[in-house]
């Protein structure tokens, strides 16, 4: 169902993603280790620094990767791993539809450093809105830009 291309798979995807992803933010803000922390920075700065698309989208999945190890949780990672070939193609597909706009990496980068900056704070609230900011601007803003493509404007 989520492997279509339709808006509503891809506005189901990104609700499911925001509810669990946030959560995930929190606790990371409040387990991670200083090698979760360098790991999760490294990829939101790959993210901000890179102009190639396949190179933006393998930071982005392993930024999130990274933010969902920080949370050391095993049950949650177990549960993850049952949905991430669907996070994934998410991620790529809204990077692929971003991509086509001016300045649109440079706001998703700046979601990615925000997240970063509140785990590094180990602040869970601001991680939990960073994320779900981050999570509901990208939707929105993808689906915005898939309709009118779509639409022929």
């Amino acid at each position: 169902m989520f492997l279509q291309e339709d808006t509503d798979s891809h506005s189901n995807l990104f609700e499911t993603r925001t509810l669990l992803e946030s959560g995930i933010a929190r606790l990371a803000a409040l387990r991670r280790t200083e090698e979760d922390l360098e790991a999760i920075g490294r990829y939101a700065r790959e993210i901000r620094e890179t102009s190639d698309l396949e190179k933006v989208i393998q930071a982005d999945i392993h930024f999130h990767d990274s933010v969902l190890k920080a949370a050391k949780n095993p049950a949650l990672t177990s549960f993850i791993t049952l949905v991430q070939e669907l996070m994934k193609h998410g991620i790529r597909k809204t990077r692929k539809i971003l991509f086509t706009e001016q300045g649109e990496n440079e706001i998703s980068a700046n979601y990615h450093i925000k997240i970063y900056h509140a785990i590094r704070d180990q602040d869970p609230d601001a991680a939990y809105h960073a994320m779900y900011e981050h999570l509901e601007y990208t939707a929105n803003k993808s689906i915005a830009i898939q309709n009118r493509q779509k639409n022929g404007l």
